[in-house]
């Protein structure tokens, strides 16, 4: 937990990260599924590279089998003259 906390201070400090979050998986009466999201970042990075130079940094067990998703952010801008008004 110290290593994911050092880490996330350094994308804070640099301005990109605009929010991130981690979740606890806890027993319950259900059965425990077989994936979850164990927490999200979003980062403004100025392109796919810069993302993945952060990703690459992030401390991620090697005996723990992750899998990490990048996905771009849509914004209203991203429609151009396709958007329509409410």
């Amino acid at each position: 937990m110290a290593l994911m906390g050092n880490f996330n201070e350094r994308p804070v400090n640099a301005g990109i990260m605009r929010d991130g979050e981690s979740r606890e998986a806890v027993s319950g009466p259900f059965a425990a599924p077989g994936e979850f999201v164990a927490g999200f970042r979003i980062w403004e990075a100025k392109d796919m590279e810069e993302a993945l130079h952060w990703l690459r940094q992030c401390p991620i067990p090697p005996q723990r089998r992750t899998e990490i998703e990048i996905r771009p952010c849509v914004e209203p801008a991203d429609f151009g003259d396709a958007q329509t008004s409410r």
